[in-house]
């Protein structure tokens, strides 16, 4: 066990507004690609490539703080946390799904999507292939396979003493395995031509790559492995501005079939998202970081999991409802109705969050493994020298931001 003032210079998450920005973004993202209005603006899938690098990057904090003021890991905790977060409106999405089938039976017929309401419920819905109502959990399904294996591994190779620099290493070599595994399949079935594969999509084994690139990004921070040097967070704000932009154009450029996705760009993608919170989690006051903590935003981002849960309930419901409206403008056409549907999506998850995911969420105080005071920040050395040079490494206290599997 750690004393106080050990403990008082370890790594601390706090809360990052702007991570919840991030998430906001991704969920709207995702919410307006999932409406199929325009040729462009059909990369919103990639907002669940910010949810798996986001989650990886947080679980790996939380559990490196918890390491370093304890010297272990609970799982007790670590899963009645999840438990507490992921359940309630998960089992609220499932029993709502149950009535509308019994009163609305799906052409699919009932027993089809019953069994892809199991296929939820134990987490394994990526594996079930085919689509529903409820088809879109496939993200929470591997981000719940992750949650199960990786404190394991983690655990693991911390009781073996293996130095972070090791554990990176493991984690890279891991990562370029999955993104060879990836382009193998992807050419051994359809060489050089876009196409859309759900296995290779949802796999597990297929796109845990961004939840490790999290990972890594998690360690280099709780473990302070970022030189405390001006030129480095410089180095790491043009990083961050070059990948808003490659982003922003992913978002509204590239589609699900795009072949190089398959042949490394997942794994870009992910390295370019994980630059990005760590310069977040580095700097205070930047131009990035105020726009992300935009209060509409981060209000957006605290409901991202409602939403990522019930969008596609709605969105389906009115398609199955309501007939193209008869007006003669196209673009009124296209924007009134995802407009409802938007609406909709919003009462309905902040139903779900106000009514029910808050009282659960209050309880996961009870199984608290790590301390919430300190500054918040990936506590560098030589902050006043930074500061000197015009770069702010600011204090920020608050409960932990956890992260939502999304998407």
């Amino acid at each position: 066990m750690a004393t106080a003032a050990e403990q008082s210079s370890h790594f601390k998450l706090g809360h990052r507004p702007a991570l919840d920005g991030m998430r906001g973004v991704s969920i709207l993202v995702v919410m307006f690609e999932h409406g199929y209005l325009f040729l462009y603006g059909r990369g919103g899938f990639l907002g669940v490539d910010i949810f798996f690098v986001l989650s990886g990057m947080l679980i790996t904090s939380l559990l490196a703080q918890e390491w370093q003021e304890t010297s272990s890991i609970s799982f007790r905790k670590f899963y009645a946390r999840r438990a507490l977060r992921l359940l309630p409106a998960l089992f609220a999405l499932v029993i709502f799904t149950i009535v509308q089938v019994l009163l609305f039976p799906p052409e699919a017929g009932r027993l089809a999507v019953f069994r892809h309401l199991l296929g939820v419920l134990f987490y394994v819905e990526n594996w079930a292939g085919g689509y529903t109502v409820i088809g879109h959990t496939w993200s929470l399904s591997i981000e719940e396979q992750f949650y199960i294996v990786w404190p394991l591994v983690f655990l693991l190779l911390l009781k073996l003493r293996l130095s972070p620099r090791r554990i990176l290493l493991i984690l890279l070599a891991v990562v370029a395995a999955v993104a060879v595994h990836r382009a193998h399949l992807f050419y051994s079935r359809y060489g050089i031509t876009p196409h859309f594969d759900p296995r290779l999509y949802t796999g597990t084994d297929t796109r845990c790559d961004s939840l490790l690139v999290g990972c890594m990004a998690g360690i280099l921070l709780a473990w302070r492995m970022i030189p405390a040097r001006a030129w480095v967070l410089r180095s790491l704000q043009a990083m961050a501005l070059v990948s808003c932009a490659a982003l922003g154009l992913a978002i509204i450029f590239v589609p699900i079939d795009w072949i190089y996705l398959y042949y490394g760009a997942f794994t870009l993608i992910a390295v370019l998202i994980a630059s990005l919170i760590v310069f977040l989690m580095l700097s205070s006051g930047s131009l990035i970081g105020r726009i992300l903590e935009w209060p509409l935003l981060t209000w957006f981002g605290r409901l991202s999991y409602s939403l990522y849960l019930w969008h596609v309930t709605v969105y389906s419901f009115y398609m199955n409802n309501f007939k193209p409206l008869p007006i003669r403008s196209y673009t009124l056409k296209i924007f009134i109705p995802l407009a409802i549907k938007f609406a909709g999506s919003v009462v309905l998850a902040s139903a779900s969050y106000y009514l029910i995911e808050r009282r659960f969420l209050r309880m996961k105080r009870r199984f608290s493994s790590v301390s919430t005071g300190g500054t918040g920040k990936a506590e560098l050395s030589n902050r006043s020298e930074i500061r000197e040079r015009n770069i702010q490494i600011g204090p920020a206290s608050g409960p932990i931001v956890e992260p939502i599997p999304r998407s």
